[in-house]
């Protein structure tokens, strides 16, 4: 069976979740013998044919055009990084994914897709989130193969209740004319099902998994002081101004804490004077995008990840924590908390109880220890080999009913 598949992200080219997401299901499907034609927003007209695992982690790009591949050749790359770049995959570029200019990319992507993909032979349309939609219901009208949409986040999601009519439109029409639609959590599928209408029967849940960067060594705490780490777009929806006033409580307590904010966001500038205001600058650090080793070596120093977001389809970055030896504390509706019972649970805007759990377990260093033995425990068979098994089936039940 080969899949087409349409992502925004693709490490290293990554803002969020979504890449992660879309890398550990890309090669967790190649592992089970599943071909992938991979489209990316590229500069130019090209995707990546990838067989085998190992071709998830180097891209080759396949051209459309002649010209466009001749030029290719003729460069020479210092890095495999420099050659994403060349190809406006611009490796760790975080924000500008999403920044002005949004939709113009989103209509050149779909004109990619819809001018040249129909030549490619496949078997099944695999788009992620209403960023590629556009382009995956216009291939689907052409070549009557299945359409799969795969949610990881919804305009609900990311605008806490409101957002642009525009993309809810393109939600809803994706996801009204998939003929599977794969959630990434009992939550998420709760809102496609209240928000957007669509009967349950048609949404299936893919849990998200995780895996680790090599060569880092999980659960070594080297610094002196303990370290609570905030870790994901600086917006709105992941509630960094909760992750804030509750370090100004905690810092009362025990003012030898480190809080770091790792990431990137509208909400950045107004989350700095906010620290200046609670007068807690010095024991706060803004890290701003981190690739993904960073990330590891700091997940690998923490002692505790706060996640107090408003909505959280899933929390892939809550498992990868969890591995590194690091206790989570996450919003009481976040996906991670489906499969992973032991978190602790709080509402995204009771600061009080988040600070009175982080106190308490800084305070007794053998109950945070045991709290993330047990969600080792928890989270040990969750992997992107069981996520592709279940996406598999789907594939075969999809194609064998149409």
């Amino acid at each position: 069976m080969t899949v087409l598949m349409l992502c925004w992200e693709f490490p290293p080219f990554i803002a969020g979740g979504l890449g992660i997401a879309c890398h550990g299901i890309v090669k967790a499907l190649l592992k089970l013998g599943i071909k992938i034609d991979l489209f990316l927003p590229a500069r130019f007209p090209l995707y990546f044919r990838l067989e085998w695992p190992e071709n998830a982690d180097n891209l080759e790009p396949v051209f459309f055009l002649k010209r466009d591949e001749i030029n290719f050749r003729r460069k020479k790359f210092l890095s495999y990084r420099d050659k994403l770049k060349y190809l406006g995959l611009i490796p760790g570029s975080g924000p500008y994914l999403y920044n002005n200019g949004l939709m113009k990319r989103v209509i050149n992507f779909k004109e990619t897709v819809s001018r040249f993909a129909h030549n490619l032979n496949f078997d099944i349309i695999h788009a992620h989130d209403w960023l590629t939609f556009p382009a995956a219901l216009f291939l689907k009208q052409r070549v009557k193969k299945p359409f799969t949409a795969h949610i990881h986040s919804t305009e609900f999601d990311r605008s806490c209740g409101g957002g642009n009519e525009l993309i809810k439109q393109i939600e809803h029409a994706g996801l009204t004319a998939a003929d599977l639609i794969l959630a990434v959590s009992g939550y998420t599928k709760s809102i496609l099902a209240g928000k957007y209408g669509i009967e349950e029967n048609k949404i299936h849940i893919a849990y998200n998994a995780y895996s680790l960067t090599k060569n880092i060594e999980t659960g070594r705490k080297t610094l002196k002081e303990p370290l609570v780490m905030f870790l994901g777009r600086l917006t709105e929806q992941k509630g960094p101004q909760y992750f804030l006033l509750t370090a100004e409580k905690v810092l009362k307590k025990l003012p030898g804490v480190t809080f770091v904010v790792a990431g990137e966001g509208n909400y950045k500038k107004e989350l700095i004077k906010k620290a200046e205001e609670y007068r807690i600058q010095d024991k706060v650090l803004f890290t701003g995008f981190l690739e993904r080793d960073e990330v590891a070596n700091f997940l690998s120093a923490a002692d505790i990840l706060l996640m107090p977001s408003v909505s959280e389809p899933f929390g892939i970055a809550a498992l990868e924590a969890i591995e590194f030896g690091t206790v989570v504390i996450t919003s009481r509706s976040a996906g991670i908390t489906e499969v992973a019972e032991s978190v602790y649970k709080t509402d995204f805007w009771d600061t009080d109880t988040m600070a009175g759990i982080i106190i308490n377990l800084l305070k007794n260093p053998e109950q945070l220890k045991d709290r993330i033995d047990q969600s080792k425990r928890e989270i040990e068979n969750i992997t992107w080999h069981k996520t592709a098994q279940r996406i598999v089936e789907l594939y075969l039940d999809i194609t064998k009913s149409l």
